[in-house]
């Protein structure tokens, strides 16, 4: 997000940090309310709330426009902050239930080993799925824009009305047409892990209860 922010809706990386920043203070706000429940609520309770918060927030933002203001790009992500608060602290509990206390450094590593190399990967698939769903769009839109339609006309006189030549005029339209095909690529990726969250937590349940005496809670810390 912070990327189509800076490359296509014109924001610079103050701005878009601002947009993102929300998230970390509502995880710091409640990381430690989250921290008090995981030794009394079933930890997969919590992972799904993670979830739901996590689904919520994708979808939210898959609903926006070039045009949004601030604020509609920051409700989505204050839902994140939520979903971020609660995560890590059920995952790490659910992760090491069971496992003995000399070998909890062990899981611990493995499971930061596994994290961090699927995170290194999704962000390589996400950004290649991103800029083919933005090549996708564009051959789309261009199938319905042709010398007779009479939106591209009406478009394009009124760039010759501002002043521009025909060339200025047809080159700003593809840009036009570039920036609605990224805010497009980037709708879809969010559906598509809105939906994808939402069926994650039936793997949730798939897990046994953690068995929190004090433990988990204090290795997540």
């Amino acid at each position: 997000m912070p990327l189509w922010l800076q490359t296509q809706i014109g924001y610079t990386a103050t701005w878009a940090g601002l947009v993102a920043a929300p998230t970390g203070v509502i995880a710091v706000l409640l990381t430690p309310f989250t921290a008090r429940m995981i030794a009394r609520v079933d930890a997969r309770i919590i992972a799904t709330v993670a979830f739901i918060a996590f689904g919520i927030s994708y979808l939210l933002r898959a609903r926006l426009t070039a045009d949004a203001s601030f604020f509609d790009f920051v409700v989505p992500l204050l839902v994140q902050g939520i979903s971020m608060a609660t995560y890590f602290l059920a995952m790490v509990t659910i992760l090491l239930d069971g496992v003995p206390p000399p070998r909890i450094p062990l899981a611990s590593g493995l499971s930061n080993f596994a994290r961090i190399t699927a995170g290194g990967f999704a962000a390589s698939i996400v950004t290649t799925i991103w800029d083919r769903r933005e090549a996708l769009h564009p051959a789309r839109m261009a199938d319905l824009t042709t010398q007779f339609s009479p939106a591209l006309n009406n478009a394009l006189a009124g760039l010759h009305h501002l002043g521009l030549p025909d060339l200025g005029a047809k080159a700003a339209l593809v840009r036009t047409m570039t920036s609605q095909a990224y805010l497009l690529s980037t709708d879809d990726i969010f559906w598509i892990s809105g939906w994808t969250s939402f069926v994650l937590i039936g793997t949730v349940w798939l897990c046994r209860r953690a068995q929190s005496g004090g433990g988990p809670p204090s290795a997540a810390d």
